[in-house]
């Protein structure tokens, strides 16, 4: 009971901190969605808002007893569906919430040196540097190669992806969104909706593989 508790209040938490944090992240910003209609927007942001609820639910569920790995992976899931949000609308990933998402992610380990064990910290810090430091270097390379195809918000996204999902499961996340990216890459192409030297927002699909890596654990 107490876990399925936990799930519903860290949901409904989320989706507050999801609409909370798109605010924050577009204020005073003078963007023209690139979809039509007001309807059009309003729905996608609804759609999240749904996912968004059911994956905070059922992994804060399933985290249920581990204090930080259930404030990692919420802050996370949150973070990236609002990264989401404004990289399919605007093509552009807000240093604003990638700047909170650092800031909780070195509270949440300070809080396990200081409340835990220096042990426990230290091994945190050490996996998520690790992370950090392969997520970020492969993406920089690709930045490089690509030319500025890829995105730079993309390349400080990874670092701070790495340190959430640590050097263990950063790998799987990195996949899932780069082959889906392709494949959607290929099918536009093939109805010849872009060119081959058009970009794509890529945040969406490394959210898809952040929320199938966070939920498989």
């Amino acid at each position: 009971m107490a876990r399925i508790v936990t799930g519903i209040l860290a949901g409904g938490a989320a989706v507050v901190l999801f609409h909370l944090l798109s605010g924050i992240a577009e204020q005073k910003k003078d963007f023209t969605p690139r979809t039509r209609g007001l309807f059009i927007m309003e729905r996608r942001e609804l759609l999240l808002s749904a996912l968004l609820f059911v994956f905070a639910a059922v992994r804060a569920g399933l985290d249920y007893g581990n204090g930080a790995q259930l404030a990692l992976n919420f802050a996370l899931l949150v973070g990236m569906t609002v990264l989401c949000l404004t990289d399919s609308r605007f093509y552009w990933v807000p240093g604003k919430v990638l700047l909170i998402m650092l800031v909780f992610w070195g509270v949440t380990a300070a809080s396990v040196t200081v409340f835990s064990s220096v042990e426990e910290g230290l091994a945190l810090a050490s996996r998520s540097l690790g992370g950090a430091a392969f997520s970020g270097i492969t993406f920089l390379i690709l930045y490089l190669v690509t030319r500025g195809q890829l995105g730079g918000g993309d390349v400080k996204l990874s670092f701070i992806l790495g340190l959430y999902l640590t050097v263990s499961r950063i790998l799987p996340a990195i996949l899932f969104g780069s082959v889906l990216s392709c494949i959607y890459a290929l099918v536009q192409i093939a109805r010849k909706k872009m060119g081959w030297k058009d970009g794509i927002p890529m945040v969406p699909f490394l959210w898809i593989g952040t929320v199938i890596t966070v939920l498989l654990g």
